[in-house]
């Protein structure tokens, strides 16, 4: 699958049967290009400096793979030596071996838009969407859509407005009801900003998780809100802070600090966060800790369900003899 240096239009015409056209820009002169191909052509709109691609189209640019079933690679002019743009070569056809060359001069590629069944994969991710914009500058991937989700081998995060992946910053935003599923735990939030770490002689994995906004989070038997909210997952512990409470059946306790360690399922509340200087007579001062917890129906003790006020099991008195 040779790299085209010639116009889209023209390559989708010279391309031998079953060969799909390609395309290869310099982005900017960064080390890595851009390559696009596709099955259906490629077609070039040189007034809107944008080319076409349709049918099964693949863009890789170092470790970032975008499928879609239509993508558009926005482009400009380059540089030249002297820092000022390029001059426009009219009429001057482009020279073979010089990917990203038009007779507008040397081009790069900023922008790729990808339509239709989205598919975006990275050493550690893949992600799922509708449609995407990738800004080649930035390595910012924006995916919105219906059904957005990214996944990785311990987490599935999804989005109901958008799934945002900065590449350069190994970092992924989700928006809009986000839900992430974490080795079976469940953290959500209006707002989920997920971060990947490289370990050295390790596998990439989830650094941690900060939620911002009607933050959630449930493990087992117990659930834990907040306004905000930290989780580190190699320690599997959640920290939430702002109008925290504590979940567990029926009985709750609030305050303005908890931490949730949901591996050993088990919630400690504060009336803040620990080392806060508290002014006598302020009204940081007057918070406590509160705790609602609800009898059994059966015989009125908290959390006694079949038990005698003692502690021991309730039994039925055995029949003597008449």
């Amino acid at each position: 699958m040779a790299l085209l240096a010639v116009t889209a239009a023209a390559a989708a015409a010279k391309a031998p049967s079953g060969d799909a056209p390609s395309l290869a820009f310099d982005s900017g002169g960064k080390a890595e290009p851009v390559n696009i191909t596709s099955d259906d052509g490629i077609e070039w709109r040189q007034a809107d400096r944008v080319y076409i691609a349709r049918g099964n189209v693949k863009a890789v640019r170092g470790t970032v793979t975008v499928y879609a079933d239509e993508m558009r690679a926005y482009y400009r002019p380059t540089a030249s030596k002297s820092g000022k743009p390029a001059k426009p070569q009219k009429g001057k056809a482009a020279r073979p071996g010089q990917p990203g060359t038009t007779d507008e001069g040397p081009t790069e590629v900023y922008r790729l838009e990808a339509l239709g069944n989205v598919r975006f994969v990275t050493p550690t991710q893949t992600g799922y969407g509708d449609h995407a914009d990738y800004d080649v500058d930035t390595t910012l991937m924006v995916m919105t859509g219906r059904h957005m989700r990214i996944v990785t081998p311990h987490d599935q995060l999804t989005a109901r407005d958008s799934i945002e992946w900065y590449d350069n910053r190994q970092l992924g935003v989700a928006r809009g009801k986000a839900v992430d599923i974490h080795d079976g735990k469940t953290l959500s939030a209006d707002i989920l900003m997920a971060t990947i770490v490289h370990p050295p002689g390790q596998p990439a994995q989830m650094s941690r998780i900060d939620g911002h906004g009607d933050v959630l989070v449930a493990s087992q038997d117990q659930i834990g809100r907040g306004d905000t909210g930290v989780y580190d997952a190699k320690a599997g512990v959640v920290t939430l802070q702002g109008n925290v409470r504590l979940t567990r059946g029926k009985d709750e306790m609030r305050g303005d600090y908890g931490v949730v360690d949901v591996n050993r399922n088990v919630g400690h509340l504060l009336p803040r966060p620990p080392g806060n200087q508290v002014v006598e007579g302020s009204h940081e001062g007057s918070r406590r800790v509160q705790a609602l917890i609800m009898p059994d129906k059966r015989n009125g003790i908290p959390g006694a369900a079949g038990k005698t006020p003692t502690g021991r099991k309730s039994r039925t008195p055995e029949k003597t003899a008449p």
